[in-house]
């Protein structure tokens, strides 16, 4: 008895915990809306339940844009809720619908841009289950095919744009995404989703046959994973610098598999642009918070080729590889931040068509080209970029709301043609000295420079007509004044600029 007594017992906690842990449909419809506000979209629609089936239709979106400038909103048919046994929630959208949108926007007091349209929505064998608490809800997801069509778009009001069409198509196969809700305090929004092949239609048109440009692009696949954190105090669209100080902030990876693409343009019936572009894939970080903007990533091979025309030669280029790196501080503070640029290229070889143009006459090597920029900076933010008030009052006034102290060259490389350069160098920069160099901040520090083959490629060029000999002497003539030779065709130079704003290149005062 006493056995059976504490098996009750438990029993009863076990569910009573389990209840606890349930997540009701409107807990979960809170949770998917809960921020729309911060981001000042308005959300509205009716529910209806029976029983454990909460039906939510007339979903509408209402954004008011800032200092009176128009409205926008969106509408769809809706969506319903269904309560499970073991707590979660299953979240069934229609198989076929349709969305609505629409836009007034106001420029200026006497001109009004007005826009309207539908998507048709195809979704086929979607699944979405819910579960966890109110506060912090997690979503699992799966469809086998998105389709959006758009169906209808019309464009009017004082600018009018008679004539003009558009078309768009976009199909996404086997996504499948693990999002979080989290609204305890700041909501914080993380996930991750795949999803196969990806296939974009867009086109648009004017007059009769005046002007028609159409692009299809085909994608194998990609991954994304990202975290989003909004502010509980609402967000203004005109001042985003205040947000991020409230704590905004997005990250996250994008990894893309190969791709092909085809964009045609016509006027009055004939071809004027026919280019294709094929890529193996890529991938990217990207963040965005107080401390800046930036991303970074590489660019597998990669093919843009545009087909011949009427009045134009087949052109192109193909490259091995790309990389980048960007970073750029947007908050306003009284210590230096580092702003980055960073590209480089490896194998770009360019069409004939090109060469055919920049060397008819066959002078110079046609090898794959390689470059690398590396640039860095210490700049002072003394305004806030996101804050769109102040920026606008920093341009009327003729103010820089920057002042770069610093640039450094960590590298600047270049082989083509036969030749070979590369550089290195720091500077730091006086705002404050706009005189000594013509209205540029007045620099301080020295560059390092090496170039291989300039002889050779000077004389290649006389060969060819494009310089003349005494052009060619007169390069030469300058070259050994201001480069020291270190091996064979191989010059190196030092350029420094001291604090009295000389100019010295190897120890020789140019300016």
């Amino acid at each position: 008895m006493r056995v059976a007594s504490r098996l009750m017992i438990t029993t009863a906690f076990a569910l009573f915990a389990h209840q606890a842990m349930a997540l009701t449909a409107e807990e979960v419809l809170a949770n998917q809306t809960s921020y729309l506000d911060n981001l000042g979209i308005t959300f509205g629609a009716t529910q209806t339940r029976d029983g454990n089936v909460l039906t939510v239709s007339d979903m509408r979106y209402d954004v008011v844009l800032p200092f009176d400038l128009g409205t926008m909103s969106a509408s769809g048919a809706g969506i319903t809720l269904t309560e499970n046994a073991d707590g979660t929630v299953n979240i069934a959208y229609p198989e076929e619908s349709v969305i609505t949108f629409s836009a007034s926007v106001r420029p200026d007091a006497r001109t009004v841009w007005d826009m309207s349209g539908t998507v048709d929505m195809v979704l086929r064998d979607s699944t979405v289950v819910a579960s966890g608490e109110p506060a912090s809800v997690t979503y699992l997801a799966s469809n086998s095919l998105m389709e959006l069509t758009l169906t209808d778009l019309s464009l009017g009001g004082e600018a009018e744009f008679d004539g003009l069409t558009t078309d768009l198509f976009l199909s996404i196969a086997d996504t499948r995404s693990s999002v979080q809700i989290s609204t305890d305090g700041a909501t914080v929004i993380q996930g991750e989703s795949s999803s196969g092949l990806t296939i974009t239609d867009f086109g648009v048109g004017f007059g009769e046959d005046e002007f028609g440009s159409k692009t299809v692009s085909q994608q194998m696949g990609n991954t994304v994973s990202y975290r989003l954190v909004l502010p509980e105090t609402p967000m203004d669209l005109m001042n985003f610098a205040q947000s991020l100080r409230d704590g905004l902030s997005l990250s996250g990876t994008i990894v893309s598999q190969e791709g092909v693409s085809q964009a045609v343009s016509m006027v009055y019936g004939e071809i004027i642009s026919n280019q294709t572009t094929r890529f193996d894939g890529n991938d990217s970080t990207f963040s965005f918070d107080i401390a800046g903007l930036s991303t970074s990533g590489t660019v597998g091979k990669a093919s843009i080729q545009m087909a011949e025309t009427y009045d134009m030669p087949a052109l192109g280029f193909d490259f091995a590889g790309a990389t980048y790196n960007f970073a750029f501080p947007i908050s306003a503070s009284p210590e230096p931040a580092t702003a980055v640029y960073n590209i480089g290229v490896t194998g770009l070889t360019l069409a004939e068509g090109i060469w055919a143009m920049a060397d008819p006459f066959g002078a110079f090597p046609h090898d794959p080209i390689d470059f690398d920029i590396k640039l860095s900076s210490a700049v002072v933010l003394k305004n806030d970029l996101l804050n769109i008030t102040e920026i606008m009052q920093v341009i009327d006034a003729e103010q820089l709301p920057f002042d770069v102290q610093s640039v450094t060259v960590d590298n600047l490389s270049l082989s083509a043609v036969g030749a070979q350069a590369s550089g290195s160098g720091s500077f730091t920069l006086d705002m404050t000295d706009l005189e000594t160099f013509d209205g540029m901040p007045r620099p301080t520090g020295s560059m390092r420079a090496t170039a291989i083959g300039l002889n050779a490629l000077l004389d290649k060029a006389a060969t060819a007509g494009f310089l003349t000999t005494d052009d060619v002497m007169q390069a030469r003539l300058v070259m050994g004044m201001f480069a020291t030779v270190t091996g064979e065709d191989t010059l190196e130079s030092t350029l420094e600029i001291n604090d009295q704003g000389h100019v010295i290149a190897n120890g020789q005062r140019i300016q």
